[in-house]
């Protein structure tokens, strides 16, 4: 939880630091000499880093008690109970302050994401999808903003089921204001509020692209209701195409600026969904099928890592890039990992990427490369 203090330690450095350090306690008590020989650590963020853990040792007991007080738990990384979910992601949170249920982390998940400023349509969609996967005992796991969030995580309760909304500020804040008296009833409900922040940390803007990648990693698959498309939920969609989620759409009115989103999506090969038998068809067979984040990542990748030759070289990119020079032709998906040598599910959540990514299209049965 100090360590989480540092402004410059985010969750990947916390990660590395513990690991070559030996564990938290000697991390957090790094010298500038120590912290200098990591790779990419120069000697003014070093003493930067340095001093942000003399003021986090000094303030550990007060911030620890407080969030006590508020009736926070704390899951590290390394805890038993940090969902298995996130343990491979290489932008797994290295911590996790949680109001509420620690088990709700656990359940099988389904990601509803869309445009705060939605239409009535939308919040019916939200509404009527998140009811009936609640009613079908799946987690609904959105990030408590205005519009889709809110509605998904009210039918949720409202239907007796599950929800968690992943918070991009720290739980000391309500954020929006508003949404204060659903927090309280997802709680009282059995779900759970979260934040990898610390408690004091206020709502802003660049928190919301790690928050969208907690949902993601969170859920099973993931509906986009109803975006824009400069909306923050098709980036959720991207970072679930890139963990191997499945991603889904649902259509909405051809001449609304908040249904263009979701038809980029569909016409990019993400899944139609039109009914939530639509989206049970797709989660249910991989309902308890382990995480697979870790074909795709190195849980203990940094920012600051210098690669010395020995790492597996199929990275993502190394995956995406087989995967377009194998499609020089079309092929079909069975074809391409036959081509490529890897197993659909990491060709599959490759291909939704680049499908995203419009390097990639569908010819009927077929895949083929973009010009």
């Amino acid at each position: 939880m100090a360590l989480s203090l540092v402004p410059e330690l985010g969750p990947r450095r916390v990660r590395r630091l513990i690991s070559l350090m030996g564990g938290p306690e000697p991390a957090l008590h790094a010298s500038i000499s120590q912290l200098q020989s990591i790779p990419s650590i120069g000697k003014p963020l070093a003493s930067r880093i340095a001093r942000g853990l003399t003021e986090a040792r000094d303030s550990i007991d007060r911030h620890w008690q407080h969030a006590l007080d508020a009736g926070v738990s704390i899951l590290p990384f390394d805890d038993p109970d940090f969902p298995q979910q996130l343990t491979g992601e290489e932008h797994a949170p290295a911590i996790l302050y949680v109001r509420g249920s620690i088990a709700a982390l656990a359940k099988p998940g389904i990601g509803i994401v869309g445009s705060r400023k939605c239409s009535a349509y939308g919040l019916d969609q939200a509404t009527r999808f998140a009811a009936a996967l609640a009613d079908a005992g799946w987690s609904i796991v959105s990030g408590g903003a205005r519009g889709i969030d809110t509605a998904a995580h009210h039918a949720a309760v409202r239907n007796g089921g599950c929800t968690v909304a992943v918070l991009g500020c720290g739980l000391d804040h309500c954020y929006p204001s508003e949404n204060a008296e659903l927090f309280r009833r997802i709680v009282e409900a059995g779900g759970a509020v979260i934040s990898e922040l610390p408690m004091h940390s206020a709502p802003d803007a660049k928190n919301f692209p790690a928050r969208n990648r907690i949902i993601a990693g969170l859920a099973t698959g993931v509906i986009v209701v109803e975006a824009d498309q400069r909306s923050g939920a098709l980036i959720t969609a991207r970072q679930a195409g890139e963990m191997g989620k499945e991603v889904m759409a649902i259509p909405g009115r051809i001449d609304v600026s908040t249904s263009k989103g979701c038809h980029d999506l569909i016409r990019d090969g993400v899944q139609l969904v039109t009914s939530p038998q639509d989206v049970l068809e797709a989660v249910e067979p991989i309902r308890e099928r382990p995480a697979i984040a870790h074909l795709f990542t190195t849980p203990m990748a940094d920012e600051d890592h210098v690669s010395d030759g020995t790492e597996d070289a199929r990275t993502p990119n190394s995956i995406e890039d087989a995967i377009l020079q194998a499609l020089g032709t079309a092929l079909t998906l069975d074809e391409l990992c036959e081509r490529v040598g890897l197993p659909p599910e990491q060709v599959r959540a490759s291909v939704t990427l680049l499908e995203i990514r419009r390097r990639v299209r569908r010819e009927g049965s077929r895949l083929v490369r973009s010009k």
